[in-house]
């Protein structure tokens, strides 16, 4: 028995040793990586990964995309000698979401991976708010009005609006702002998806923590845009009262309009980023010339002027500091978006000066402005780094609000960087990338996150200084658009479009028409293979036109119909000529049921319309009461007097104006 004590005890030592020396020192091996193939043919997901000897067991959970939650049970659990999991309960055209835990005993590593094929195209996306500080709009119109056309090309309806602009925190400014927000989405029906926040927009300010390990010199409110982005959650300002900060803008006292939430009271609802270049004196451009740069660098990316790889450097100077493995952020989010090997480990801040990077992560020390040995504000001006999307880790960063804020210097760079954000603390999530969703996606995903995607993320979930700086609608596979788009009126009331096709030949075109800008834009069912379409049925009055690339996108986690951002142009229908005082046309035309008549007229007052059938019959009449000088249309409902259908021939439809103005057209009854 006493043997058998001894053995007993010797094995726990032992198996608690191994346990220990298995804790490994590189972060990488806390995020979970695999390859995922696609079997189109017999219709499987394949996950495919090395073999590790310190695994235990492996948990894979599965939902649909579309789902906020994973289900409670594990989808599968897989034995420690595992290298492949293969799903067979899929289909083509949806997209699903994995969750993976790889668990070692005395540590774990996970990863997400948004997968599928041949998902749809995305026609619509929504509402995009771009709220624009008041003191820039009319400065950079040119710019602003291409940043516009160039997002509505992308699927969104955009709607501008100025806010006010406040260089320090200002509660009045705010909520004017907010009620901004809040007007647009409410008539909106709730469509309202997306805000961009450019320049000085008042910030919000909440809560009462040093999320950066600062207590108390940086503890107090951190700004907070996620109140902007909560349509609904209670934000209080009666409890807080701290004052112990070094840095006096994170002050917070009972009614001052800082909130007492330390994290965010309910999930937010929009996708929300801002692009603030104000206080940066340590780029010698003006705030106005930072932003217009800016515009020129989105606009580069978006049309792919500029051009990325699908590939991502990581620079890490904390290792396992603090047992976060605060890298592992970004192998766990790179490795799910590209292959492995087309990720680095390098010095950024020498390795961006001659590379280019879609994604870049550094992490150390930090300071308002400063990454020890991974970058410097200082430097920014004159090397800016060759990163689209630079994210970092460091004291300050979150803090955004300082001078020279570290993260918002390199948005300001003159080069390369779209977008940046503080990763770490806590992790962001950004599987979703993958097929084709935007950037303000995958925040708003990791502003609501608690317990939805694990990680070895310690601190910060759910806090309100989750922010992303830069535009929420950026995706990260571009296609070239195509260009030139000339649009013809023929005869027998058809349009002709035609275009030049991109140098990367696409598979084809979607057309697109709207009445309005301030409307969405229809789909033209067909796709086009060719590089011209005729519009044989236009919308009378205004008809507006895109044109955008299509081709189906492979990604390292399978596929989806991508769409380049579209082309535009515009058209009159009809052209009716000017000399005369009184002209009309219908369309549809051959009609059924209904017909919208195009008058126009030279003089203010009613026209009178009546319609005859083909012997000079009288069959009904009408009175345009809106009638001012210029266009304008009726809609006509087919009948006779009585209210019955007409039935089918040809018909005139005669107008005539106060002063005796006339004209006629033949309309066809199918």
């Amino acid at each position: 028995m006493k043997k058998y004590f001894i053995f007993l005890v010797i094995s726990f030592i032992l198996i608690n040793k191994l346990d220990v020396f298995s804790v490994p020192d590189d972060t990488k091996d806390f995020a979970f990586i695999a390859d995922v193939r696609i079997d189109s043919i017999n219709n499987q997901i394949n996950f495919i990964w090395q073999a590790d000897t310190n695994a235990r067991m492996y948990y894979i959970k599965r939902k649909l995309k579309a789902d906020k939650d994973f289900p409670p049970e594990y989808y599968a659990e897989l034995t420690a000698d595992a290298s492949s999991f293969t799903d067979s309960a899929v289909s083509r055209g949806t997209s699903y979401e994995y969750g993976f835990e790889k668990w070692c005993g005395k540590y774990s590593a996970w990863n997400y991976f948004n997968a599928g094929w041949d998902l749809p195209p995305v026609i619509s996306r929504g509402t995009l708010l771009l709220l624009v500080d008041s003191t820039m709009a009319m400065v950079l119109s040119e710019e602003l009005n291409r940043l516009a056309l160039d997002i509505t090309g992308d699927g969104w309806l955009v709607i501008l609006k100025k806010a006010p602009r406040a260089t320090d925190f200002d509660k009045a400014k705010m909520e004017r702002t907010k009620n901004i927000i809040l007007d647009v989405y409410n008539k909106s029906n709730g469509n309202l998806r997306s805000v961009l926040l450019l320049g000085r927009v008042p910030v919000p300010f909440a809560g009462d923590y040093a999320i950066d390990g600062h207590d108390p010199d940086h503890k107090g409110a951190w700004p907070a845009d996620t109140y902007y982005a909560d349509i609904d959650g209670n934000w209080t300002d009666s409890i807080v009262s701290s004052d112990l900060s070094n840095y006096s803008h994170q002050f917070n006292y009972p009614f001052d309009g800082k909130f007492d939430n330390s994290s965010i009271p309910s999930d937010v609802d929009l996708e929300l980023g801002r692009i603030d270049f104000f206080d940066l004196p340590a780029f010698k451009d003006s705030e106005i010339e930072l932003m217009r740069n800016y515009l020129r660098k989105n606009h580069e990316y978006r049309t792919k002027i500029i051009s990325y790889e699908q590939n991502a450097v990581i620079d890490d100077k904390f290792k396992t500091y603090s047992n976060e493995e605060f890298a592992s952020a970004a192998w766990l989010n790179f490795s799910a978006l590209m292959p492995i090997a087309n990720i680095d480990t390098a010095s950024i801040r020498q390795h961006l000066l001659t590379n280019r990077y879609l994604f870049s992560y550094g992490c150390n020390s930090g300071g308002i402005n400063s990454c020890y040995l991974v970058g410097y504000t200082s430097e920014f001006p004159d090397n800016p780094p060759q990163s689209a999307i630079y994210t970092a880790l460091g004291s300050y960063f979150g803090d955004w609000f300082f001078p020279d804020n570290f993260l918002r210097a390199a948005l300001a760079s003159h080069e390369a960087v779209i977008a940046s954000f503080w990763l770490g603390r806590p992790f962001w999530h950004l599987h979703h990338l993958g097929l084709g969703e935007t950037l303000g996606y995958s925040t708003k995903i990791s502003q609501n996150n608690l317990l939805t995607y694990e990680s070895t993320s310690k601190y910060g979930n759910r806090m309100p200084h989750i922010e992303l700086l830069g535009d929420p609608t950026l995706r990260i596979h571009i296609l070239e658009p195509p260009s030139d788009l000339e649009i013809v009126n023929l005869a027998e009331n058809r349009i002709k479009l035609k275009w030049n096709a991109p140098i990367d030949a696409p598979f084809g075109y979607i057309v697109l028409r709207s009445g309005s800008f301030n409307e969405p834009f229809e789909l033209i069912p067909s796709l086009q293979q060719g590089t011209e379409y005729i519009d044989s049925l236009p919308l009378l009055g205004e008809n507006i036109y895109q044109v955008r690339a299509v081709k189906e996108e492979h990604t390292p986690t399978g596929s989806y119909w991508n769409n380049s951002t579209g082309i535009f142009g515009s058209v009159k229908f009809p052209v009716i000529a000017s000399t005369k005082k009184l002209s009309i046309f219908a369309a549809p035309n051959p009609a059924s049921r209904f017909t919208t008549l195009a008058i126009n007229s030279k003089i203010d007052g009613n026209v009178h319309i009546s319609l005859f059938d083909a012997i000079g019959k009288k069959i009904n009449s009408w009175i345009n009461k809106t009638s001012v000088p210029g266009l304008s249309t009726i809609d006509l409902e087919l009948t006779d007097g009585a209210g019955t259908y007409l039935a089918r021939g040809s018909y005139i439809i005669f107008a005539t104006d106060g002063e005796g103005h006339s004209d006629s057209f033949k309309i066809i009854i199918k």
